[in-house]
């Protein structure tokens, strides 16, 4: 059976991101596994679990806070 027609709009943003080999494993990993269809999701969800919250308490240590923040950064630019 074929997948219905969409009724929404959608907006494509075009992403690079390079990893770098010995800092990023776990990235590289992770997308390694992931089917190349479902990437896209993967990264949203990652970017919804933790970037819209960064002005909230989520209970994580100050400076588990700060090396996430920095092992993000430049994540998206």
């Amino acid at each position: 059976m074929a997948r219905p027609r969409r009724t929404y709009e959608v907006k494509k943003v075009g992403i690079k991101l390079t990893l770098v080999i010995g800092e990023d494993d776990d990235l590289i990993t992770l997308l390694g596994q992931v089917p190349h269809k479902l990437r896209a999701i993967t990264v949203k969800s990652a970017l919804r679990g933790h970037a819209m919250q960064w002005d909230k308490p989520t209970g994580m240590p100050r400076d588990e806070q700060a090396q996430l923040a920095a092992d993000l950064d430049g994540f998206v630019w």
